[in-house]
């Protein structure tokens, strides 16, 4: 879903266009990296954390702009920072009001 939002025609179509689906399986911090381009421009900001509760893992905590968000919807831990930050950014794009203030 995040790559998808980045290869959008007016975003960047070529990002890691040349790589195989098992290449970009093992690309995830990278994907991210390529939202979080415009993630920031938009005002968005993130803190990857140890999960909370005892179990082994990492979640995304996200601001806009500063602030936190109340009622988002996250998406349980990842094994792996860098699964965290995929998977948060995913929660990011399907969430309405996040995704109206990325930009188009």
């Amino acid at each position: 879903m995040v790559l998808e939002w980045v290869r959008a025609g007016h975003r960047d179509p070529l990002f890691l266009s040349g790589d195989q689906p098992a290449d970009l399986a093992r690309k995830h911090a990278e994907i991210a990296q390529g939202f979080l381009t415009w993630a920031k421009s938009a005002g968005f900001a993130y803190e990857t954390v140890k999960a909370e509760g005892g179990g082994a893992g990492y979640e995304v905590h996200w601001t806009h702009r500063g602030a936190s968000f109340v009622g988002f919807k996250q998406p349980p831990p990842e094994s792996t920072a860098e699964d965290a930050l995929l998977a948060g950014c995913a929660a990011l794009i399907q969430n309405d009001w996040c995704r109206k203030q990325l930009p188009k």
